[in-house]
Formats: C-alpha cells, structure tokens, sequence
C-alpha cells in the first residue's frame, strides 16, 4: 500500500501547469509512485493555490483500472458512483429538453440514463476498455476516440456536455475546456467535477486523500479559485461549488440555472428499468440491486 508523506514545506522551481505561475511554490507532499521506481511530489502552487506534481505525464488510465474481471466486478457491483455521474449534468435546469454528451463516461451508465430517462440523444466517449465493455452491455453509443476526431460528431452541438472526473488527467487545460465548450448548442451548458485541492490537507484519512491524489494517474488538483479563473477564460457565467474532497462546476455563454430536483426523480427508477433487464447473477445484475437495496433502504 501506497503512503503518503507531509514534508516540511520547501520552495520549489517550476511553472503551474494550471495558472502558468513560476514563483512562491512549495513542495508539501510525496508519494511512491505506484508502477515506478520513484517517488511523486505534489507542489502547492503559489499563485492559484492548487496542486500539482514534479511528473507531469499520467499514466493510461487503462492502467489505473488493471480490467482484470475481479476489478471490473467490483467496479460494477460497487465501485461506480452512478448517482455522482448523472446528478451535474441533469441539475441543469431545463435538461428534459436538451440533448447530451459525456466526455470521459466510464461504463456509460450517465449517457445511458440519459437516453432512457431524459432525451433520447445521448452519447458518451471513453477511450479506456471499460467503455467498449459498457456500450456492448448497455447498447448505449460510446466512441473510443478523442474530442474532435470523432467524425460522427463533426459539426455535431449538445444542449449539456459533461466531463466528470476528466480535466485532473489532461495535460492542456485550457484548451480542452475550449473544446467542451465548442460542443455546446446556444443556450447550452457545460457541468464538470474534479478533485478539490483545497480538501488536500493533513488530517486522518490518507487513504481518501491518496484516492484523491491518484498518484501517477493525476498530474494536478484544482483549488476553487483556480478552477473558477480556468472556466471564466472560456465562459461567462461560471458557477463552481466545493462538495467537500471535490468541485462540482457548470458553466455557459448564455445564463443558466440549477434545479436538482430532476437527478433524484429519475435515479431509482433508472435503475429499476436496467435491473429490470439484466439476467441474475452477472455483475451488472448484482451492482444494480445492491444500489437499489441501499437507495431505498436510505430513503425509508
């Protein structure tokens, strides 16, 4: 098991991948990384107080998910927070109208819901294995292939584009938040979440914070005031909340609101219409009934 190391804060030399600031860092934590021989730092920028690491590169995150059938088992029965997945982007005010897309959409469990529970068109794009195993299961549409070499898409605008868990692990932000955008339809709106630097602070749960840090899988942590400064470069209305270890933002070039009445409507009974379908005992079948148990065991 991984550990992580609080170091006595030293300065450190280099430029913040997200803001582009060269002084007033320092080196607050390390870490092994977890397929090499060496260790990770983690740099608390001086300028928009977010982190990031002396390794910018990130590993495949084929590789962070192994896909052994053990691995995807337990992704399927417990691991996938479907609820975290679908809850931004169907807050959106107005969503039942619009069309979707999910940039880096995992299984595709959100662009399925999506498609059965809000407007038919819907798609998401996965370049890791577990999405080509999620479109063949849930006959959902899911392209492997990055933004904007997806000829099916040319030209193509959604009314919510969503990348939940995605910006951490690319390496030019701005112009992929430039990219999200130019998918949106006018009126259209863009929802994202990502690991919140400002939660990054020494207390007594390492493990969470090692899930959040994602050693050699994230090259960077957002702070609030860096992730709102990012979105404000390529939008005019920005919103951007913590939920504490992590952000949850939405932004447009038209004003927008929020309802979140929609997400909690449509949850249980999407997954009592894909339990519904699927056939005892495979993994899928197991992991919907345990989130339905547990959803309606919460809620009385």
């Amino acid at each position: 098991m991984s550990h992580i190391f609080w170091l006595s804060p030293a300065p450190f030399t280099g430029v913040c991948p997200i803001c582009g600031a060269v002084e007033g860092h320092l080196a607050e934590i390390e870490t092994p990384h977890p397929l090499e021989d060496q260790t990770i730092r983690y740099i608390l920028c001086g300028g928009c107080a977010s982190l990031f690491t002396d390794t910018p590169t990130c590993l495949d995150y084929d590789l962070a998910m192994g896909f052994q059938d053990s691995q995807l088992r337990m992704y399927l029965e417990v691991g996938a927070g479907i609820h975290a997945m679908l809850r931004r982007a169907a807050s959106v005010k107005g969503a039942r109208g619009k069309s979707f897309l999910d940039v880096g959409c995992g299984f595709g469990f959100a662009p399925d819901a999506w498609r059965r529970m809000i407007n038919p068109d819907a798609a998401g794009i996965e370049l890791a294995r577990y999405g080509r195993i999620g479109a063949e299961q849930l006959g959902v549409t899911i392209y492997d292939r990055l933004l904007g070499q997806i000829a099916e898409l040319e030209g193509r605008r959604f009314g919510v584009v969503q990348a939940i868990e995605v910006i951490e692990h690319v390496a030019d932000t701005r112009a992929f938040l430039a990219d999200l955008g130019a998918m949106l339809e006018p009126g259209g709106v863009l929802a994202l979440s990502t690991p919140c630097a400002d939660f990054i602070r020494p207390n007594d749960y390492p493990a969470e914070l090692l899930g959040l840090l994602s050693p050699g899988f994230h090259a960077f942590l957002f702070s609030k005031k860096a992730l709102e400064a990012a979105l404000r470069q390529q939008f005019p209305y920005v919103q951007v909340v913590i939920e504490r270890e992590s952000l949850s933002a939405w932004a447009s070039h038209e004003p927008f609101e929020l309802d979140p009445a929609l997400a909690e409507e449509i949850y249980i009974p999407y997954l009592e219409r894909l339990w519904a379908e699927r056939v005892e005992g495979d993994a899928l079948y197991d992991g919907i009934a345990y989130r339905l148990f547990k959803e309606r065991l919460n809620r009385g």
